[in-house]
């Protein structure tokens, strides 16, 4: 009688394809679990302006600190303590940026973004081009994309980096932008070259913001649009992003 062929039969309870589907299961709960809330929230629009109105109502800004006549220093910090007082109470104190070789020359009081602010032009002993810093009151209903095209506030902590690049024929050297994040206000950095804006911003604030492992990466300011190109100020800037850590965003 002829045998039977050889087969491999498998052991009672035991399934391949079982545990790769288990697995799949899993892995695809643990997934969901993770990005499910935060894919249901992209494309929700939240109110608020978008942060790039703020970036490029600045980039204009600044291009206006190159134009200004410098004003006598002693008017130019009485000028500037007033309107501190004026937009923020006791709550900010005129930056000092005397140790980093800077001279404040120009202040004044102005809406930016539709928000209250305070503008500051110094002038730098090793630079011909002024430094810029605009304190800006309550911002935190300004919106940026994740990347995951989320709204999100500037929320305390959030700190974002940009170079603003002027192209011929304008004599305006690259320069670097940080908008910084605050409890109650923002401060916002354009100084060239692009590294001057962040050694400033680390002189006036030397603590790092706070980052939590779980906050999304901000792919630079975007419009209320996440797939838009490159964006543009009101002057002749083109912005090229760096993207930078957000602080504090909803879970």
């Amino acid at each position: 009688m002829a045998r039977e062929p050889f087969q491999i039969r498998p052991s009672p309870g035991f399934s391949v394809a079982a545990i790769l589907c288990t697995i799949a299961l899993i892995a695809a709960s643990i997934g969901l679990g993770i990005y499910g809330p935060r894919m249901g929230q992209r494309g929700t629009r939240i109110s608020g302006e978008p942060l790039s109105v703020l970036r490029n109502e600045s980039v204009h800004l600044y291009e206006v600190a190159c134009t200004t006549p410098r004003r006598d220093p002693g008017e130019a910090v009485a000028a500037a303590e007033a309107a501190i007082s004026s937009v923020f109470g006791t709550a900010m104190e005129l930056p000092d940026l005397s140790d980093q070789g800077c001279r404040l020359e120009g202040a004044m009081e102005l809406m930016v973004a539709g928000h209250r602010a305070v503008w500051l032009r110094y002038s730098e002993e090793r630079s011909r081009f002024p430094v810029m810093l605009l304190l800006v009151a309550e911002p935190h209903d300004l919106l940026h994309f994740d990347v995951l095209g989320r709204h999100l506030p500037l929320l305390p902590g959030s700190r974002i980096e940009e170079q603003l690049v002027w192209p011929d024929p304008y004599p305006l050297p690259t320069a670097g932008m940080v908008i910084r994040a605050l409890d109650g206000s923002a401060i916002v950095f354009i100084a060239t070259p692009p590294d001057r804006a962040t050694e400033l911003e680390r002189a006036i604030l030397p603590e790092e913001p706070e980052i939590d492992d779980e906050i999304e990466v901000v792919a630079g300011i975007l419009e209320l649009r996440p797939n838009d190109g490159p964006m543009y100020g009101r002057g002749p800037a083109v912005l090229q992003s760096t993207p930078s850590r957000s602080g504090p965003v909803p879970g």
